[in-house]
């Protein structure tokens, strides 16, 4: 849902800068000690759009708050789109993140004008096996929750990718090469922001009007 988000800004024209909390956490935390910090914090705070995924995945050094804390300001003073994945519960963020104070404050700032989305249910990567094969792990789906209402009020779905479509295998071509395209970014040449346009409609063709004899 994050990467979907992501590339429909793309293609609305916005740049978009998609991490993950590690990666983020160790280049800031790497150029602070290297006295690079401000130098480095415009490739988090500049583009339109930032998606963090895997906060709370892995385990982050003893200034995680401190860096990712510089970035989630300066985007909330600029009133730049955040998004952030989790597996943790919020309130957990300080263990994570080494430090209760810093992370009271940074989820301030995400969720002054955020929304908080809860998705529940199995895996999309188990859901093609018997739940006997799975060993319970991938139960009957629950219905998505969304600020503690229930159901989705966004249930439309991007045109032409879905289960529903008359050529799935070739949808699903098309959506892992959008993804495989947002997700291309090489971060050893320093471009870590990818700017795609939309295809460009081909112009129609000028009716000439006809001359009157």
């Amino acid at each position: 849902m994050a990467v979907a988000i992501g590339y429909r800004a793309i293609q609305n024209g916005f740049e978009t800068l998609f991490t993950t909390a590690a990666e983020l956490i160790e280049d800031l935390s790497n150029a602070s000690q290297h006295g690079h910090l401000y130098q480095s914090l415009p490739t988090y705070t500049h583009p339109h759009v930032l998606v963090v995924d895997e906060v709370g995945y892995l385990s982050y050094g003893p200034d995680a708050a401190n860096v990712l804390f510089h970035v989630v300001n300066v985007r909330h003073l600029k009133k730049r789109p955040m998004i952030f994945t989790t597996n943790k519960p919020l309130h957990q963020w300080g263990k994570v993140l080494h430090d209760e104070d810093l992370a009271a404050a940074i989820l301030d700032r995400i969720l002054e004008r955020g929304r908080l989305i809860q998705l529940d249910g199995p895996s999309g990567r188990t859901c093609h096996l018997n739940p006997e094969e799975a060993g319970g792990w991938c139960g009957k789906p629950e219905r998505l929750t969304i600020s503690g209402i229930d159901g989705s009020k966004f249930p439309e779905r991007t045109p032409g990718i879905g289960a529903g479509d008359a050529h799935p295998s070739r949808n699903r071509r098309r959506a892992a090469a959008l993804a495989a395209s947002y997700l291309g970014a090489d971060r050893s040449t320093g471009v870590d922001v990818i700017r795609l346009r939309s295809p460009s409609k081909k112009p129609r063709p000028r009716r000439e009007p006809e001359a009157d004899f």
